[in-house]
């Protein structure tokens, strides 16, 4: 049986409204292995930069629209996975500002929030799951 190296990226673009304490981020979210490919793109709302008030949403049908999907199936996945560590139930209900404010601020939750941002982009594939998990979207 061939094993397969299997890789995640995140990228992220952060933007701020003038005038609005909302901020917000572009992202693509991506996993590979071998010929298997997984990827996510959504936009990310934080009002006043609080993660628990995310709000996210998706392109479907030519047309930007709400969802509940990755934000929610790594935010559920940090909860239950990371959030018995008390830096990092702090990080996840207490970190605010803009995108790479927060994600520092989850750094405190260290292999855990990758782990979960593994997860979530995985959506349960039987390729992936086995290596980060299944937080269905």
């Amino acid at each position: 049986m061939q094993r397969l190296a299997l890789a995640f990226e995140l990228l992220l673009q952060s933007f701020t409204k003038r005038g609005s304490d909302v901020q917000a981020a572009v992202g693509i979210a991506t996993m590979t292995a071998g010929d298997n490919t997984e990827t996510y793109e959504m936009l990310l709302e934080a009002p006043g930069g609080n993660l628990a008030k995310i709000r996210e949403y998706c392109v479907k049908d030519d047309a930007v629209v709400p969802t509940s999907s990755w934000g929610s199936a790594f935010l559920k996945c940090m909860g239950d996975r990371c959030g018995a560590d008390p830096d990092c139930r702090n990080a996840l209900y207490e970190c605010k500002g803009n995108i790479f404010e927060v994600i520092a601020c989850l750094l405190n939750c260290g292999a855990c929030a990758v782990y979960c941002s593994a997860c979530a982009t995985c959506n349960c594939r039987w390729w992936c799951k086995r290596s980060c998990g299944c937080c269905k979207r």
